[in-house]
């Protein structure tokens, strides 16, 4: 009677394991300077993004207590906007993203747009410039579209010494010297590998 059982519980372990499949999990991460506006003036927020594949297509926001409704769907166009550009589909992705700062204040999706360029350099194995950074909403159409508080998201770009800031088109930082602004559109291809380090 022992051995049938044990002959039984083999047969099942064996039913199991061919039944199991194996894969492997690719993790890849940027951290991105994210800007922020509050009644304190800007802010350069380090965000950590994230890319596990295979995934779910779904993007998770850790360590944002303040923010705003507007992040955690933001973050989640923008894996759908990076994996479009990346001529992928969006649900081989799971999006983590981390704002690094205890006292993060995000109210809201203006830094998806740069978080949409670091996904898209992620899935294409590109790095990004660690002296530029980016304000500006990701749109599904792969268009930035406007934010507030541009001149002192730029001011406070500059005060910790970050060279270029992209900005949504028709906004432009004003009384700020010593770097360069470029106004943002779309975001396509181009510009996207244009934060890419040469």
């Amino acid at each position: 009677m022992r051995k049938v059982a044990i002959i039984a519980l083999l047969a099942v372990v064996l039913a199991f394991a061919v039944g199991w499949t194996t894969y492997t999990v690719k993790v890849s991460s940027v951290e991105i300077n994210a800007l922020a506006v509050s009644d304190l003036g800007g802010a350069v927020l380090p965000i950590k993004v994230t890319l596990l594949t295979p995934g779910d297509g779904r993007a998770y926001v850790a360590g944002v207590p303040e923010a705003g409704q507007g992040f955690g769907p933001s973050a989640q166009i923008a894996l759908y906007v990076a994996a479009r550009l990346s001529g992928v589909p969006y649900n081989n992705y799971t999006a983590l993203l981390r704002v690094l700062a205890s006292d993060a204040q995000v109210g809201g999706p203006s830094a998806s747009g740069y978080i949409t360029a670091a996904m898209y350099a992620l899935m294409n194995g590109l790095e990004l410039r660690n002296d530029t950074a980016m304000t500006g909403i990701i749109l599904p159409d792969g268009l930035i579209g406007p934010v507030g508080g541009v001149s002192q998201k730029v001011q406070a770009a500059a005060a910790q010494g970050i060279k270029t800031v992209l900005v949504p088109i028709g906004e432009a930082p004003s009384g700020v010297g010593g770097l360069r602004s470029w106004r943002l559109a779309q975001l396509r291809t181009p510009y996207t590998t244009s934060l890419a380090a040469r």
